[in-house]
């Protein structure tokens, strides 16, 4: 596409030249006009090709003298078709004579209307224009000579003085471009370019305007550039000032099926010196507004940039839908429409690093620096820092009915097949080294500050550690880690919990306090696989916890106990109450994970009234728990309405929890239950039996009544019940 414009303007200089001259050259006939015949043989013996010259030349003498040439056509190449290599309305070239005298060439406005050149290349990749470049044979070369004393033709003394244009003036033309090797077509029409003075050395005004449609991709539009060009070719030194870049496109290739884009700029290049001055950049598009200076050095072998880019505010949501993309369902509707950049940046062919960032989104500030380097195998840093972000605000709203704050995912609603494994085969090039610290976040409802997080990834290793961070009134420390060498990705999580608040973590996670009070925990776990059941299936490791001061919600172990025994005494049950509840001073187990089987045997927990120990296992493949609980009553389970039940005193009821792991059933053992009642009893009555048959006869101290306590126990205790 390059080589293409570049041909098309060497091409269109070229022609303008030939114009020209063959029109100055006209002047110097009589009558011009008797010459047609000739010029076209010598056209067709010089090039093969036909020249047609519609219209007479007509000629100006003074003050200026000029020609003016009508239509006319030149043939194209032989196996390129019928139609003309080039063709003109009219050109028309003045010189001012009194400037002659003195050796000046003073020429006025060129102007060329109706021009149209058709290039062309073929199969073979043959242009038809390249007969035009290499024809003829090479003329020999003219022996040298020693040039006398005053001879101004020689060189000694300059043969013109000085030669200046008034400008160019090319209206109602086109380029048309066809490459039957790639299938490329270009046209350029309704061509219009004007231009001021041609001044080398001095600034340049054009205005050109020019339609453009290209076939593949098919993309047509409108090009409008108002500019200011200065070239010293002795001095290498050039400047291009753009008032006014505009592009007005259509094709069903650009996003939203079209583009408008206003730019200015002024940009100054010294060769010599190897620098690039580009300042005053404005672009529009899209909404966007892009503005910044930069500076070039080492061009052109080593070209290195720097500068500052700012992209002003904007409306993210509007841009997507600019772009044709399908709206973001999100939570807040507020969220994703404002946005602004700012940052300097240097970069080189290899290397891109972007400093003093200031990126906002919304009410979030990102700020910090990043750079790659190498971009052939590219090596990321970074080191970023948000002061404070919800990231819910950008998901999609909760499901309808969903728990808690942030609901359930929509992929819970569903099945929970694993969907097949994601591809991170991408991920095994990875080379990162970075930080990030985040003051405020908000995630699925969680809340956290002073979060920081570490990555490195090489080799297909990545490494997200450590990580740290406060939340409900404690903290949490930790790190991940991902191997995606393999078919399977392998992820290692450690985490650690110290002095967070569980209740309130749980609500806002899952929206139901299941525990309260005071929560340590640590976990060393891993998996294979990222889908959901294969994490299941794989999840390997061991996990410790320990709560203190709280309570389990839910259930009230104390009055399912209270209710067995009424059941069995007859009596009526006491009434459910909107929030049950196990209160408890501590609450404490480990777990041994293999292959989603997740078995506890240490549990504990201690209060006024129970101490519950207990093991089972949970199977997260299987979704199913079986759980058994042992409660000692240590204390008088006093109902609601002030009874006290003090028979359940010294038993030990079991209590098995079994189903689903969302919903577990919780129920009491009743055999057991009324055994270990009856035991109680009698013992009790036994006792009362043995201290007032036996007295002091057993020995040990004695109490007021004259019974040995002691020795009763020592007797109680050697029975079978």
């Amino acid at each position: 596409m390059g080589k293409t414009l570049k041909f098309l303007i060497y091409g269109l200089i070229g022609l303008v030249v030939i114009l020209v001259g063959g029109a100055v050259a006209a002047t110097m006939m009589v009558d011009p006009n008797d010459h047609k015949e000739e010029i076209a043989k010598l056209v067709k013996e010089q090039t093969g090709r036909d020249l047609v010259i519609h219209e007479d030349f007509s000629l100006s003498f003074f003050p200026w003298l000029g020609v003016k040439l009508g239509a006319l056509e030149l043939g194209n190449a032989d196996g390129f078709g019928p139609e003309p290599f080039a063709k003109v309305a009219s050109v028309g070239v003045k010189v001012m004579i009194m400037p002659l005298i003195e050796r000046r060439v003073e020429v006025d406005t060129i102007i060329l209307k109706g021009l149209q050149l058709n290039a062309a290349r073929d199969a073979s990749g043959k242009g038809n224009w390249e007969d035009l470049a290499g024809g003829g044979a090479p003329a020999e070369a003219a022996p040298e000579t020693t040039p006398a004393a005053g001879d101004e033709s020689s060189g000694g003394a300059s043969a013109i003085a000085g030669f200046a244009v008034n400008g160019l003036d090319i209206s109602d033309s086109g380029v048309s471009w066809k490459d039957a090797t790639t299938g490329d077509a270009i046209t350029l029409s309704d061509l219009s370019l004007t231009t001021g003075k041609l001044d080398l050395g001095k600034p340049i005004a054009v205005d050109l305007g020019v339609n453009l449609k290209n076939q593949n991709p098919a993309v047509s539009g409108r090009v409008e550039l108002v500019a200011e060009v200065v070239a010293d070719l002795a001095a290498q030194v050039y400047g291009l000032t753009v008032t006014r870049l505009g592009v007005n496109a259509q094709g069903e290739t650009l996003p939203g099926g079209a583009a408008e884009v206003e730019m200015a700029l002024k940009a100054d290049v010294d060769m010599g010196a190897g620098t690039l001055a580009l300042s005053g950049l404005q672009i529009q598009t899209m909404g966007l507004e892009v503005s910044g200076d930069l500076k070039g050095q080492g061009l052109p072998a080593s070209p290195k940039l720097s500068g500052v880019i700012q992209l002003a505010e904007f409306n993210p949501s509007e841009l997507l839908a600019k772009l044709g993309g399908e709206p973001i369902a999100k939570a807040d509707a507020n969220a994703l429409t404002k946005a602004s950049v700012e940052m300097k940046l240097s970069a080189s062919a290899t290397d891109l690093t972007i400093s003093s960032l200031t990126a906002k989104l919304d009410e979030t500030t990102l700020s910090g620096s990043a750079g790659v380097s190498h971009f052939q195998k590219p090596r990321i840093k970074f080191d970023l820092n948000v002061d404070e972000i919800d990231v819910d605000r950008y998901l999609p709203p909760p499901a309808e009915g969903g728990a808690g704050g942030a609901g359930k995912p929509a992929a819970e609603s569903g099945s929970a097949g694993d969907g097949g494994e994601p591809d991170l085969s991408g991920l095994r090039s990875l080379n990162v080294d970075g930080k990030m610290a985040v003051g405020q976040v908000k995630v699925a409802n969680l809340k956290a500050s002073d979060l920081a997080v570490t990555v490195k990834a090489a080799d297909g290793l990545i490494n997200v550690t450590p990580m740290a961070a406060k939340l409900y009134e404690g903290s949490f420390s930790g790190g991940v880690s991902l191997d995606v060498r393999g078919d399977t990705a392998k992820v290692g999580v450690k985490e650690s919990l110290s002095g967070v608040q569980a209740g309130p973590l749980l609500k806002d996670l899952t929206g139901e306090e299941r525990i309260l009070g005071q929560a340590d925990s640590s976990a060393d776990l891993t998996m294979s696989g990222l889908s959901p059941d294969k994490i299941k299936s794989t999840l390997n490791g061991t996990a410790k916890f320990a709560f203190t001061d709280g309570a389990v919600t839910g259930v009230n172990i104390a009055q399912k106990i209270r209710n067995a025994f009424n059941l069995f005494k007859g009596k009526p049950q006491e009434p459910e109450g909107s929030f049950e509840k196990t209160d408890f001073s501590e609450l404490s187990g480990s777990a041994q994970i293999k292959n989603g089987l997740v078995k506890n045997s240490d549990l504990s927990m201690t209060s006024p009234l129970l101490r519950i120990s207990g093991k089972g296992e949970a199977d997260l493949p299987g979704d199913k728990v079986d759980y058994g609980l042992t409660v000692a009553v240590v204390g008088t389970l006093k109902g609601k309405g002030g009874e006290s039940i003090s028979e359940l005193k010294n038993v030990t009821v079991p209590i098995k929890i079994t189903g689903p792991l969302a919903e577990p059933k919780f129920g009491i053992d009743m055999e057991t239950l009324l055994t270990e009642n009856l035991k109680s009893q009698a013992k009790e009555k036994l006792k009362e039996k043995l201290t007032e048959k036996l007295g002091g006869k057993l020995g040990g101290s004695t109490s007021s009544e004259g019974a040995s306590t002691e020795g009763v126990k020592k007797l109680l205790k050697g029975l079978p019940f």
